[in-house]
């Protein structure tokens, strides 16, 4: 009885670890963004060409045809994405994987932020319809990626302490499970951004 209630009690203990570190993520992805809003603000105030021109070349995927702003979607995301995966192998892999969730906020908050201020309203709806909603299914992907990569992380990290902890091949298999399923909510993802993009041109731009 006294077993039990010892192995329950390290599992919620465990639970509310994963759930404050989810959160954390969250955190630190919103102040990306944050940040990322003020430095283009920042930029279109003080006129920085080359970071302006930056921003323009990520938001003229709009106007490219299905495939090629497909493409560039995936390409934006997955390199983020493969960057948390595979830093999950790797034992002092944290700092890497909380400066891609950071620079991908960073990305995106200065990608809305800019649309607003080049294009006013107008900006403001392509950024309503067109960015935030698969930014979302990105950021929820590569959020729950980053969680489970410093935990694998940390988990090869403690491994080189004492020999007990040292993963299995069964939670090799599982950390690679779990992200085949996040690049399937990805690809899907993507499939509804080019679903919205596609009305947006049919119903608003024609």
């Amino acid at each position: 009885m006294v077993k039990s209630n010892s192995v329950a009690k390290r599992r919620s203990i465990f639970r509310s670890i994963h759930i404050t570190l989810f959160h954390g993520l969250v955190l630190w992805m919103g102040f990306g963004l944050l940040f990322g809003a003020v430095c283009a603000k920042m930029g279109w105030q003080s006129g920085m060409e080359q970071f302006s021109a930056l921003l323009e070349t990520n938001a003229s995927r709009f106007s490219l045809p299905w495939y090629q702003s497909a493409g560039w979607y995936l390409l934006t995301w997955l390199l983020f994405f493969a960057v948390t995966f595979f830093c999950g192998f790797w034992a002092i892999g944290q700092p890497v994987i909380l400066v891609a969730v950071l620079c991908k906020g960073i990305g995106l908050g200065s990608l809305i932020c800019s649309l607003c201020l080049q294009q006013g309203w107008s900006g403001a709806g392509q950024a309503l319809l067109l960015v935030i909603p698969s930014g979302l299914v990105g950021m929820f992907v590569l959020l729950i990626s980053a969680k489970e990569a410093l935990r694998f992380s940390t988990l090869l990290l403690k491994a080189f302490q004492t020999e007990e902890l040292r993963p299995q091949m069964t939670h090799v298999r599982l950390y690679c499970l779990k992200h085949g399923l996040l690049l399937g909510i990805l690809l899907a993802g993507a499939l509804v951004d080019q679903g919205i993009l596609c009305c947006y041109r049919f119903f608003i731009v024609s």
